[in-house]
């Protein structure tokens, strides 16, 4: 059947492949990725930086229900600190700043700054609110771009 479509012309395969193309040859690889960490200055795999993010935003959720304030202003700052050098790893693919901006910009800062005045009042409610909405703002965002068209890339390329 293909032998049949490629006698038509390029473009007959072009039409009917463009998607599984784009997702093949132009969705993010992060297999490949580093992100270079701005505490030891090393470069660090793409997926371990992720891993850490999420447990370092569990760690602040847990630390506020079990009124354990300064473990929790811990794992925010060092959540922040990530967060800098993920944004240095987002420069490589996305010149524009707006771009960054849209995602680990003001709206993300604000709602870590509100989870940081809920830690310091040791109030878990507004700790839960704000990491919730950080979450979405940020990771949920993040993943619906990125995670998605890597999943599938990684689902249609044989390596």
């Amino acid at each position: 059947m293909l032998q049949r479509k490629l006698a038509k012309s390029c473009q007959s395969c072009h039409v009917e492949y463009k998607l599984t193309a784009a997702l093949r040859y132009r969705a993010p690889d992060f297999s490949t990725v580093m992100v270079e960490s701005e505490e030891t200055m090393e470069e660090e795999k793409y997926d371990w930086v992720m891993s850490r993010l999420t447990l370092l935003v569990n760690r602040i959720k847990i630390a506020s229900e079990d009124q354990r304030t300064d473990t929790g202003i811990t794992a925010l700052d060092d959540l922040q600190q990530r967060l800098v050098d993920l944004g240095g790893s987002c420069s490589s693919c996305h010149k524009q700043e707006r771009q960054r901006e849209l995602v680990l910009g003001k709206a993300a800062q604000d709602a870590l700054a509100e989870v940081r005045e809920g830690l310091t009042a040791g109030d878990a409610k507004k700790v839960g609110r704000y990491v919730g909405e950080f979450a979405v703002g940020v990771c949920a965002n993040c993943h619906a771009i990125h995670r998605m068209q890597s999943d599938m890339r990684g689902l249609l390329s044989p390596e």
